[in-house]
């Protein structure tokens, strides 16, 4: 007799999950962690928290399986996958994957992470049979002595338009600074309180805290976080709590009309009951609002309210909501101790001969022919090698085979050391050297190859608007200049025959900040800052786009801008900073107002010591945020290229502004030139100076004419 086909139906609301809470327990109990690791917290506030997803059986509404989840944006980890016994062998494990896959895809998640114990062998089976992909082991506890396989699934990345739907510039910078390890969250008041007031959860704000001084995480606070501090502090009275509150670096400021309109879209999603909004409603959505506006990655509370609407928030806005119990159990692994081991002095960034570069793909090990296809690039005609080396040994590798006629795409890989702590700043230098180098002379096409186990090369090329067309490479296009409304044309009409994205021939920057966008025969209109994104390394200018003229000396420019004679991006035994493609200036806290996100700057090297007295690079704000001088820790200093901050501040704090596109430009702007356009002041640019549209456009025109 035929077996009846199962039929399942998915549970993902809170509602609908309590009804089988009792199951969901019982289930959990019994099987007592068989495929994975539960963190401490129980399943009824992973549910609350939307953690939990369920599959239902239909012919009995009883329970088929869970899955327990986290994770902070953009990657998820899975923590326990439980079968009801009755149904196992019917692929419900399978399914559940399936279904958590597909739900993180659809708030635009990036990868899964699995950490099994090495002694799970039908888990190990299980996760690696469903695309899970070993890339790291770390030791499990001294206890019993057994060692945890970091495992990782790619999710499947949409299509060329689909991942600037939501909040296009928002999402697509948060994936970017998480891939860098920049990852930043941002504090509400009941972590602070749970700490200075040693309250239930004092511990987890405790190892927050710990986690933020040794440079683990990057913690910040809203303005708002400070009003309502001073709002309820005795005047004229020494209060040790909000004095500690000052010390934690703030959010930068932002335009207060753009903060109030998120704020407003925020409180519809969160308290959608309330008629009208209260005092405490919109103090926290203005906490939120905040944070999303100054790109950071997550938002951490112990609201629940704000917990709960978590998923919608970070569909419609671009922000992710956690726990402090959530930020340290479903971090990524990929994301920890991204900050304390990096250093780029004493690295090489090198030609290297191809058949040193073979020796180190050997030397990576994997299955037969992992690596042919960085063999094939490695022995073909035109062929570019770069390597970092540490040591008289490589630890990572780059190639790429350049198109010697109009049409075909760069072919180009990455790989690396997976076990080596630098391994993200590695892959982000040379992917962005290659994309750099393969566009200097045109906009072009590029194919990314994709390696199993390289999950580092992958998460960052995702974050660099690569996209995935199937399981074999990535690929993206590349404007690898900055547009503006007098090459716009040249570069449109180059853009269309090197990879077949087509924009207006006419330029559209003098009157609007969004553009018609033809890929594949779909046409879009999307923000010009998507366009930046999807089509970078590239800075465009558009009429509503602020920007801000900031001086910097002749010491400083040649490591953080690349300022040589002669030898652009090439930072050979430079420090950590100018191998990263965020880097940060310092200036003093009296230039926060100027240092908006998303604005370009350019920088003016002044003539003190021999300095060209012109404006030498152009790139675009990510960051910019006041800390104290005596709490800017040495994961800090790795993005500068100073050693004294005293130098810039006569206060006790300066402004931290990271940026990132960065170019040269091609003929310089002298400051005859600036005073000609007006945008230079009678002191010759020695503080940050806002230029109007008009100026920043001629500077880039001049800058930059093809």
């Amino acid at each position: 007799m035929m077996a009846l086909k199962l039929s399942l139906s998915r549970v993902v609301e809170p509602s609908k999950l309590r009804d089988y809470f009792p199951e969901i327990l019982a289930l959990s109990k019994r099987e007592a962690n068989p495929l994975g690791f539960i963190p401490s917290g129980g399943m009824e506030t992973a549910i609350e928290n939307r953690r939990l997803l369920a599959l239902v059986d239909d012919a009995t509404d009883r329970l088929a399986g869970y899955i327990f989840f986290g994770g902070v944006f953009p990657s998820a980890k899975v923590f326990q996958i439980a079968v009801n016994p009755d149904l196992r062998r019917e692929g419900i494990g399978s399914s559940l994957l399936e279904l958590l896959a597909s739900h993180l895809e659809h708030f635009g998640y990036r990868s899964l992470v699995a950490d099994i114990r090495d002694d799970l062998d039908g888990a190990l089976a299980f996760y690696r049979a469903n695309g899970f992909t070993q890339v790291s082991t770390r030791e499990g506890g001294a206890t019993r002595g057994r060692t945890i396989l970091t495992h990782v699934k790619e999710l499947d990345t949409e299509d060329l338009f689909s991942v600037f739907d939501r909040q296009d510039f928002l999402v697509s910078q948060i994936h970017e600074l998480a891939s860098r390890g920049e990852a930043k969250f941002s504090l509400d008041l009941n972590v602070y309180f749970d700490l200075t007031k040693r309250r239930e959860h004092a511990g987890q704000a405790e190892e927050l805290f710990r986690a933020a001084l040794a440079g683990t995480i990057r913690v910040s606070v809203a303005d708002e976080f400070v009003r309502e501090l001073r709002k309820n502090s005795k005047a004229n009275h020494c209060d040790p709590i909000l004095n500690l509150a000052l010390c934690i670096p703030k959010l930068p400021r932002v335009d207060e009309v753009e903060l109030k309109e998120i704020r407003s879209k925020i409180h519809r999603l969160v308290f959608p009951h309330l008629l009208s909004p209260t005092p405490q409603s919109l103090s926290d959505c203005a906490h939120l609002a905040h944070a999303a506006l100054a790109r950071s990655t997550a938002f951490v509370t112990r609201d629940g309210t704000l917990l709960e609407a978590s998923p919608l928030v970070l569909k419609e806005i671009g922000l992710e909501i956690v726990s402090p119990q959530e930020l340290f159990a479903l971090l990524p692994s990929e994301l920890h101790g991204v900050a304390g081991e990096l250093s780029g002095q004493g690295f090489r960034i090198q030609v290297c001969d191809v058949s040193d570069a073979k020796r180190f793909v050997s030397e990576l090990g994997g299955r037969l022919n992992l690596y042919d296809p960085i063999i094939r690039l490695l022995e073909t005609d035109h062929s570019i090698v770069r390597s970092v080396e540490l040591g008289g040994r490589i630890e990572a590798l780059a190639v790429a085979s350049m198109p010697q006629q109009l049409g075909p795409r760069a072919e180009m890989a990455v790989v690396c050391r997976p076990e080596n702590p630098s391994r993200r700043l590695f892959v982000d230098h040379l992917l962005d050297l290659l994309l750099r180098i393969s566009s200097q002379t045109s906009p072009t096409a590029v194919r990314l190859q994709k390696i199993p186990g390289q999950s580092v090369v992958n998460e960052v090329a995702r974050a660099r608007g690569f996209i995935q067309p199937d399981a074999t490479c990535f690929e993206k296009s590349v404007i690898g200049k900055p547009l503006h409304p007098a090459n716009w044309t040249g570069v449109a009409r180059a853009l269309s025959a090197r990879t077949g994205i087509k924009l207006p021939e006419s330029s559209p920057l003098q009157e609007r900040d969004r553009v018609s966008v033809e890929a594949n025969g779909v046409m879009r209109e999307i923000p010009l800052a998507s366009v930046e994104a999807l089509l970078g390394p590239t800075l465009i200018w558009w009429n509503s786009r602020s920007s801000v003229i900031v001086p910097i000396q002749k010491q400083y420019a040649e490591e953080l801008l690349g300022v040589r004679a002669n030898k652009a991006f090439d930072f050979i035994e430079s420090r950590d900073a100018a191998f990263r493609t965020l880097r940060g200036y310092v200036s003093s806290p009296r230039s926060a107002l100027r240092m908006e996100a998303g604005s370009l700057i350019f920088f003016y090297e002044s003539k003190k010591n021999g300095g060209a007295g012109a404006v030498l690079a152009v790139a675009k704000i990510v960051s910019a945020t006041v800390v104290k001088k005596d709490i800017v820790g040495k994961n800090e200093f790795e993005y500068l290229v100073v050693n004294d901050l005293d130098e810039f501040s006569s206060s006790a704090e300066i402004l931290m502004t990271k940026f990132d596109n960065l170019f040269q430009l091609e003929y310089p702007v002298t400051l005859r030139e600036l005073r000609r356009l007006g945008a230079a002041d009678g002191a010759n640019l020695v503080t940050a100076r806002e230029i109007d549209a008009t100026q920043s456009r001629s500077i880039l025109e001049q800058g930059f004419t093809s």
